[in-house]
């Protein structure tokens, strides 16, 4: 789980690279910047739930949802984190990549 975490994170961060790069170098139309940057949200959402299911069958939690679920307790906080991955990242990022996609 440790490995698939720091593989994804740099896939993050180096595809967060290339669209910052695109947009201000003027390769992108708006409609595309768009779609990049929700694309990016959306995966960052479906990462963390697949690192939620992950921890929860093998028992043993990333540390971001571990320090969720020691502060707030264990349904709070795994509630608050599936709400804020779901609304915020995946919901989010699929409607700014649709509206990139109405856009071009």
């Amino acid at each position: 789980m440790e490995k698939f975490q720091k593989i994804s994170s740099r896939i993050v961060m180096v595809l967060a690279l290339l669209w910052m790069l695109a947009v201000s170098m003027g390769q992108l139309s708006v409609g595309q910047s768009y779609m990049g940057i929700g694309a990016l949200s959306a995966y960052i959402g479906i990462q963390n739930i697949i690192l939620l299911n992950w921890g929860h069958r093998t028992g043993n939690m990333p540390p971001k949802i571990a320090y969720l679920i020691q502060r707030h307790g264990n349904n709070k906080g795994l509630i608050q984190y599936v709400i804020v991955n779901i609304l915020l990242f995946l919901l989010i990022g699929l409607a700014v990549l649709y509206s990139g996609w109405q856009l071009l």
